[in-house]
């Protein structure tokens, strides 16, 4: 059974095991190259790594977790002497509890070093000028409190609120938010470096904020959309009952033509209106149209009724065709007068809502006690950009 064991397939078993290799001599002043060593640099790059990453890179922990659990009192105290005698050293004098307010020697508030008088205890001594022994002079004036740089800043006498200050806080916060920029990063630092060299050469300088708006606000290139008397239709600006008050003045027949017309209804599958219109020189509708839930007119009111009007320039070509006093030819020019002219002719008026059902008061009152509401060039403006 040894000798089984020890053969197999009839072929003696190797072993695995590695030789033993005789210890090297090494020389005086060779180094050894101790892994211990170099594991420590490494640790020690790494650790410089990581402490730029966590203080520069947008994706550092410290834009995940509330600022004010990293700078506290607390872990204020578990710093080293060493460490706290930096921090404290940067902070500003109203961030210790020996600080008191002052002034500088030019403001109105400034009280000058108070000068404690000795009186002379002899004749000889008063016939000597003062000297610096006999006049005390406060270091401080009166009043002034402690002045820039004469407080000593030490980790005994911070003040452990300045922690929990909404300034200290709103700072804290800031910085947060611009590590989270990725301000702090090498290719913003670079930037900024590269941006104040450029402005102390006189090559760069800061775009004015005008220049700026007109870069990033191009203005629009599409013409604005043609409006017409369907857009007002549409949108509840003209309305089955509206009274459409038109006064225009031809300065070339020195004739002035006003006319009342009633929209008698609005057609709703192209929103076009249709309107009646009093006869010939008539400027008033009858007090009969104007009421709410008229019945149809009389033949003998001869009113003329324009269907499927959606241009005003249309509209009030008809009502002058009506009128019969201004010739086309005196009407107004090619040049885009008489469209701007037709919009502004034409003033809307209609029903508050308690006047709507108010019989009585209709009837007696100018155009049924519809009320102004605007001109169409004025309503037109609501329809633009939209």
């Amino acid at each position: 059974m040894a000798a089984e064991s020890g053969i197999a397939g009839g072929r003696p078993r190797r072993t695995t095991r590695a030789p033993i290799k005789a210890p090297l001599a090494m020389t005086e002043g060779e180094s050894s190259g101790s892994p211990g060593k170099d594991k420590t640099q490494a640790s020690e790059k790494t650790s410089a790594d990581r402490l730029e990453y966590l203080l520069t890179n947008p994706r550092s922990k410290l834009t995940k977790i509330d600022i004010s659990d990293v700078l506290s009192y607390a872990n204020f105290l578990d710093l080293s002497p060493g460490s706290q005698q930096l921090l404290v050293a940067l902070l500003p004098l109203t961030a210790f509890t020996a600080f008191s307010p002052s002034v500088p020697p030019t403001h109105v508030d400034y009280l000058p070093p108070q000068v404690d008088y000795r009186p002379p205890q002899s004749d000889v001594e008063a016939a000597v000028p003062l000297d610096d022994d006999r006049m005390d002079v406060d270091a401080q004036p009166s009043g002034s409190g402690s002045f820039p740089g004469t407080q000593e800043r030490t980790p005994a006498t911070l003040d452990p609120a300045v922690f929990t200050s909404p300034f200290f806080l709103s700072a804290a916060r800031t910085y947060q938010d611009h590590l989270y920029s990725g301000w702090f990063g090498k290719k913003a630092r670079e930037e900024v470096a590269q941006f104040q060299s450029g402005v102390h050469e006189g090559t760069l300088h800061a775009e004015w904020k005008d220049d700026v708006w007109e870069r990033d606000h191009h203005p629009q290139q599409n013409p604005p959309r043609q409006v017409d008397l369907t857009a007002l239709a549409k949108r509840g600006l003209l309305q089955q009952g509206d009274v459409l008050s038109f006064r225009r003045h031809f300065s070339r027949s020195s004739m002035t033509v006003e006319k009342d017309v009633l929209i008698d209804s609005i057609n709703e599958s192209s929103s076009t209106i249709n309107v009646l219109v009093p006869p010939r020189t008539t400027p008033n509708l009858h007090a009969t149209l104007l009421v709410n839930g008229r019945g149809e007119p009389e033949p003998q009111d001869r009113l003329q009724l324009m269907e499927d009007i959606a241009d005003p320039i249309v509209l009030a070509s008809g009502i002058l065709d009506i009128d019969g006093r201004v010739e086309r030819a005196d009407r107004g020019d090619a040049n885009g007068s008489t469209a701007r002219a037709a919009w502004k002719s034409f003033t809307v008026w209609r029903w508050r809502d308690e006047m709507r059902d108010d019989i009585q008061s209709q009837m007696t009152m100018a155009r049924g006690g519809r009320e102004r509401v605007g001109t169409l060039f004025y309503l037109s403006t609501y329809c633009h950009g939209k």
